[in-house]
């Protein structure tokens, strides 16, 4: 792992050459790519509001397309996935972000969106359900996060009668 690591940090030191910039050689750069593991979902919506804090930062005054916060938002944000958006950076600052983005965050997406991800949860909150139908847990969270899968699965059941009734009356 650790040559694995050198190896990034010599990546990123060579990249950030160009721009006459180097990592700290305090930087934990394998502590900080373990815990990007770890909770996904906050992490992804960590990065996404932290780059557009900064991208905001970095382009406002100087990039026409970026007026308020939420247009870095969604700049930020459709780096993570698709790409999509009429923004574009403008600034070295800003490019640095938007490559920063582009490169980590489809990987940070995929991760927050990973079915494996999904299947532990379901499996986690499935040995808590009894036969009362009801969840029982120490952790305010954990119960939190429990109503919120109780919710959605009952809208995807609705959408999925909703479905069913439009295709038996067309």
């Amino acid at each position: 792992m650790n040559s694995l690591v050198s190896s990034l940090r010599d990546d990123l030191n060579f990249g950030l050459a160009a721009f006459g910039f180097q990592l700290p050689a305090s930087l934990p750069i394998d502590e900080l790519a373990s815990r990007l593991a770890h909770h996904p979902s906050r992490n992804a919506t960590i990065v996404v509001a932290a780059s557009s804090v900064l991208f905001y930062l970095a382009e406002k005054g100087k990039n026409p397309k970026v007026k308020d916060i939420y247009d870095a938002m969604v700049f930020c944000s459709t780096c993570l996935s698709v790409g999509y958006s009429d923004i574009l950076a403008r600034t070295t600052p800003g490019k640095l972000i938007a490559t920063w983005l582009m490169t980590w965050g489809p990987a940070l997406a995929a991760r927050t969106l990973n079915g494996e991800v999904t299947s532990q949860f379901q499996h986690h909150t499935s040995d808590q359900f009894h036969t009362s139908g009801q969840y029982h847990t120490s952790d305010q969270s954990s119960s939190k996060d429990v109503e919120m899968v109780l919710l959605l699965q009952q809208i995807l059941a609705s959408l999925q009668r909703d479905k069913t009734d439009n295709t038996r009356t067309a």
